[in-house]
């Protein structure tokens, strides 16, 4: 298992709600290159706080990160973060949310 993607294949992170679980192709697409295997399925809450929500839940829960660490990277108090959905900084805090979650998946101290 060399790739970051096999490891965090292996991980507890839940590939479901991030739309990276393994799946079937059941109907051909276009756009896939013949004999290509898609890595994940994206769409159904991309555009969801649902999403959001497991990237934090998997930043404090698999990467041990403190919830008053992250709203301290992000500037908030940790009861806004928790309902960021209702804050008027809500795209801000979703971005950031996004960006340290890919920091940590690519770095590799933290993926393994």
């Amino acid at each position: 298992m060399g790739s970051v993607y096999e490891k965090y294949m292996v991980s507890s992170i839940d590939k479901g709600l991030l739309g990276l679980e393994h799946g079937e192709v059941t109907t051909p697409y276009f756009c896939y290159p013949v004999n290509a295997e898609p890595i994940g399925f994206e769409g159904c809450i991309l555009n969801n706080d649902g999403y959001y929500k497991a990237l934090l839940e998997s930043l404090t829960q698999y990467f041990k990160i403190p919830l008053e660490a992250i709203a301290n990277y992000i500037g908030t108090e940790t009861d806004v973060l928790l309902s960021f959905e209702s804050s008027r900084d809500k795209d801000r805090i979703e971005k950031c949310i996004a960006h340290l979650f890919t920091t940590f998946v690519r770095d590799l101290r933290y993926s393994e």
